[in-house]
């Protein structure tokens, strides 16, 4: 039984890790305004992450043990019975205690490839078990608290419980599962894992309530629902824009986009043409938050790293797609705008929406674009091979670029050939042909908190449910800069997925030290 709550005695707990990153127990370390009401409730009789010791000591009694981590080896098994034994509640802490967690997720690998990825051809002392296994399959536990990593309310709150009563046993029964054994649908750029998919609607969400779009929802019902469309025609022929956004918004991965670095690899090795790349700046905000090293890195230093990374990983020019850009703004601050309300050509998941949901209601001249003009420069040379970075998904719909690289594509190629960004020369990261100083294109095109794009005072429009009724309401002669990207290109399809204004806001102002901050 737990400790009466009359007792004078602190309850005495020991804490413990087995296999585990040690996640859950740093969230207790972590716990930092309770720590002394905590050390000042319990008496901590085992807890290495916060001694000073290096070794367990001679185990005691405890009234809680808490045991983070699965059963990896012998050690673990040995140490897990031993504070079973010396425990009068066990409880286990965190998804890897509790399900089994990362590591059993590395079986899906297979022991041996999974054991060379990590330590090569290493011999280890300590031989881990083929298959690791929750602790409640060795030992009886009282108690499950389950996270990755536990929050910190929670383990306030259950130790607070541990204090006044014996906790009764919280255990999930655990089911035998069956994937459907469906087909994953390849027939848009967009693909979905009916297998993945745990119906939560997040997509539907976006795509009809938020956008207007409608591509794609749930269809059928119970254990036979899926992600389809109306007849089962796909999400090309039911309106898609390409924006990404239903992508970014799936937590499981069940919609996404294939990756092209295989293609983009095997292409290389075979030669004969030159690899050329048009990099969008805005792709550098999001990879940079994906690759710690650069966490702390300065922006115009970010850039030039990423610049001389694509040169060592076999590109013979980098080009500046903001170059471009410029120059799109240009010839459209020239162009006259008639009667309807005139699209700035920015934004090919805009154009696709018009072509598919607003035909006839809004002009647009794709051929001045950004992406058109870097590709009317390469119309007649077939010696190159040319690709582009972007955050923008609807660029997988131009034609022209043999392949278009995400943020995360980037990141995939990089360490597939060992390049570590962080190490590369920054005095070797200089654009290929030619630069625009972005100071003053950044006060065209920052979007954040402003009802107006500067350029000529286009009316910002995100694309949404009502905006086909806004499009009719506009005066004559209305340039308008439309866009379904909740946080425009910052969280586009492309980028890693984001849903929170804070992190959006945190890339803007990323970018606007890159663009105004710049000396190169």
């Amino acid at each position: 039984m737990g400790p009466e709550s009359g007792s004078k005695a602190r309850p005495k707990i020991g804490i413990t890790g087995l296999t585990t990153c040690a996640g859950d127990q740093l969230s207790i370390v972590n716990c930092e305004d309770q720590l002394v009401q905590i050390f000042s409730d319990f008496d901590i009789e085992l807890f290495l992450m916060a001694s000073s010791l290096n070794d367990h000591e001679e185990m005691k009694d405890f009234d809680v043990g808490i045991v983070e981590g699965c059963v990896g080896n012998d050690e673990h098994l040995h140490m897990l019975k031993s504070m079973r034994e010396h425990s009068k509640i066990l409880v286990a802490f965190g998804t890897c205690a509790t399900d089994g967690g990362i590591p059993l997720g590395r079986q899906r690998l297979g022991h041996d490839k999974a054991y060379k990825m990590v330590y090569g051809n290493e011999k280890q002392d300590v031989v881990p078990y083929e298959k690791v296994e929750p602790i409640d399959k060795f030992v009886n536990v009282d108690f499950y608290i389950r996270g990755c990593p536990v929050r910190q309310e929670e383990i306030v709150y259950y130790l607070g419980r541990f204090l006044t009563m014996p906790p009764r046993k919280n255990v999930v029964p655990r089911f035998d599962y069956r994937t459907r054994g469906r087909e994953i649908d390849r027939r848009c750029i967009i693909r979905y894992n009916p297998n993945k998919c745990i119906l939560c609607k997040r997509c539907d969400a976006i795509c009809r309530d938020a956008l207007g779009v409608d591509a794609l929802g749930m269809v059928s019902k119970g254990g036979e629902g899926v992600i389809s469309t109306p007849f089962d025609v796909g999400f090309d022929e039911n309106g898609c824009i390409h924006c990404g956004q239903c992508a970014s918004m799936c937590s499981v991965g069940a919609l996404y986009f294939g990756s092209v670095v295989p293609d983009l690899l095997a292409d290389m090795t075979r030669g004969g043409r030159e690899f050329h790349i048009v990099v969008d700046s805005m792709v550098f905000s999001s990879l940079r938050e994906r690759w710690d090293p650069l966490a702390d890195v300065p922006p115009a230093e970010v850039e030039a790293l990423v610049v001389d990374s694509l040169r060592r990983a076999g590109f013979k020019k980098v080009l500046m797609y903001d170059t471009y850009l410029e120059e799109s703004l240009k010839l459209e601050e020239k162009a006259t705008v008639g009667s309807k309300p005139r699209l700035v050509p920015w934004c090919k998941g805009a154009m696709n929406y018009v072509d598919l949901h607003a035909k006839g209601m809004v002009d647009y001249d794709e051929s001045i674009s950004p992406w058109s003009l870097v590709l009317s420069e390469y119309k007649d040379r077939k010696d190159v091979v040319l690709c582009i970075a972007t955050p923008c998904t609807a660029h997988k719909t131009v034609d022209g670029f043999a392949h278009v690289l995400s943020v995360i594509n980037l990141v995939r190629m990089f360490r597939k050939l060992g390049i570590s960004i962080e190490f590369s020369d920054p005095a070797k990261g200089k654009y290929d042909g030619r630069t625009v100083p972005r100071a003053g294109l950044n006060k065209k095109v920052s979007r954040i908190g402003k009802a107006e794009t500067p350029l000529v005072g286009a009316t910002a429009m995100p694309i949404n449910s009502s905006v086909r009724k806004a499009l009719t309401e506009l005066p004559k002669g209305t340039r308008v800069d439309m866009f379904p990207c909740l946080g425009y290109c910052l969280s586009g399809g492309g980028n890693y997925p984001t849903t929170t204004e804070e992190v959006v806001v945190a890339r803007q102002k990323w970018l606007n030290t890159l663009w105004g901050g710049e000396k190169r």
